[in-house]
């Protein structure tokens, strides 16, 4: 369905067993020029995405299921070294005047969102804290990975910009979409993955 999530949903026609939502942008310069855009897009769209469940459920006493494309920013920025995390470790952000606040604090906000609905309207939800998804796709967006990966298949060289080194796990596509199924059909109501 093509919607602006930040404007409000309306029951469909048909149950929905499912909402995927994973409207976000992500690139830097979207996030550092059109910040209320971004936050826009994660709290408001999370919020409409509860809403038409908890709508259709009254109306149409049917159970959907969003799944939550948070971010693995909710873990914070600290990137220039090795680190393993747990679903969580969520007590280190960004600080509110980092260029990438209004992306990772919006994530956060998310899942506070999501909790809290589960808590007092008994949705069903899962999130999902994707890192950089790769792989072959109609739409590469204005990051430095697909910019490295652009740069090779050409034979560019590659420019590091960013003198911290910042390190991030990658994940391919298939993975993704597998990962994200699996927690659709059998993640635990309210875990975060």
């Amino acid at each position: 369905i093509e919607h602006d999530v930040s404007s409000p949903l309306y029951l469909f026609d048909y149950p929905v067993d499912y909402i995927f939502h994973a409207a976000s942008p992500q690139e830097n310069k979207i996030i550092s020029e059109s910040p209320v855009d971004v936050i826009n897009a994660n709290l408001l769209g999370t919020i409409n995405c509860l809403d038409v469940l908890r709508k259709q459920e009254i109306a149409q006493n049917v159970k959907g299921r969003l799944i939550l494309f948070s971010s693995v920013t909710v873990y914070g920025n600290n990137t220039n070294k090795n680190l393993v995390v747990k679903e969580g470790d969520t007590s280190v952000t960004d600080i509110i005047e980092s260029n990438g606040a209004p992306y990772s604090q919006s994530k956060r906000m998310s899942e506070v969102i999501v909790q809290a609905y589960i808590k007092q309207f008994n949705i069903d939800a899962v999130i999902c804290r994707l890192s950089t998804v790769y792989g072959d796709t109609r739409y590469k967006t204005d990051t430095a990975f697909f910019e490295f990966i652009n740069n090779a298949l050409l034979g560019k060289e590659i420019h590091v910009r960013n003198s911290n080194l910042s390190r991030r796990d990658n994940i391919f596509i298939d993975d993704a979409i597998s990962g994200l199924l699996t927690v659709a059909i059998k993640g635990g109501g309210g875990q975060a993955y």
